[in-house]
């Protein structure tokens, strides 16, 4: 595997667990840490019997995005949802993502699970990352297709569709890059270092990744996109 080849699936890999810098659990918090994991036992038997959420999974994000935004949200009169607040009352942001629509509900669920449940079950923080692409999260969309770039789960359904993945991660990077999106403006850009999906394009590599500075400068997907524009435009970046 190529140096570039190692530092994007690095880089992928960071993406989905520092979507917020946000701590996980504390190691020498047994006792929150049992209790919550009783509440996540009771939120994954809520999510194993909603059907349409599994359907989510199986869309490519790019298709998802917005699919389910209210006219509220689209205003922005939702309230926003903190990660505190979703890992000690799961059901409240439950609500709040299913009943009430709430991009910010969907995507805090999505993240505590991933942080805090074993990676077997890592179907359910994909799932909500699609919940909470369809209610018009850009972040969402972005996780859930790095999640599809990664085959995160062993039931990944787009592991069926080698045909389809690759275009399906661009094409949802490209739309949450425009979204505004820091995080899918950096792996836009380590799209057109790869050619996987798309022919090597460094100008367009480096416009994206420009734009994830230009988004969020102080924000760790500017860190890694510095650090490829800094290989880009060496003597020999483009190697």
């Amino acid at each position: 595997m190529s140096e570039l080849k190692l530092w994007k699936v690095y880089g992928a890999a960071v993406l989905v667990t520092a979507a917020i810098a946000v701590p996980s659990l504390a190691q020498d918090d047994k006792e929150q840490a049992k209790q919550d994991g009783k509440q996540f036992e009771a939120l994954q038997r809520d999510l194993d019997g909603r059907a349409d959420l599994w359907m989510r999974r199986q869309a490519c994000p790019a298709d998802l995005f917005q699919q389910d935004q209210t006219l509220f949200s689209r205003w922005d009169l939702t309230r926003d949802y903190t990660v505190g607040e979703c890992e000690a009352d799961p059901a409240a942001c439950l609500k709040g993502c299913f009943d009430d629509g709430n991009e910010d509900a969907c995507f805090q669920l999505a993240y505590i699970h991933q942080q805090n449940a074993p990676k077997a079950l890592g179907r359910y923080s994909q799932a909500l990352f699609a919940q909470a692409c369809a209610a018009g999260s850009d972040g969402g969309c972005t996780n859930r297709a790095a999640g599809i770039l990664r085959g995160t789960t062993d039931d990944e359904p787009f592991l069926a569709k080698a045909d389809q993945a690759p275009s399906c991660v661009f094409r949802s990077f490209e739309v949450t890059c425009e979204a505004g999106d820091a995080w899918g403006c950096t792996m836009l850009g380590w799209q057109y270092t790869s050619g996987e999906a798309v022919a090597v394009d460094t100008a367009k590599a480096k416009a994206a990744f420009e734009k994830s500075c230009a988004i969020s400068p102080d924000f760790v997907a500017c860190d890694y996109a510095r650090t490829e524009l800094e290989r880009l435009n060496a003597p020999d970046g483009a190697d």
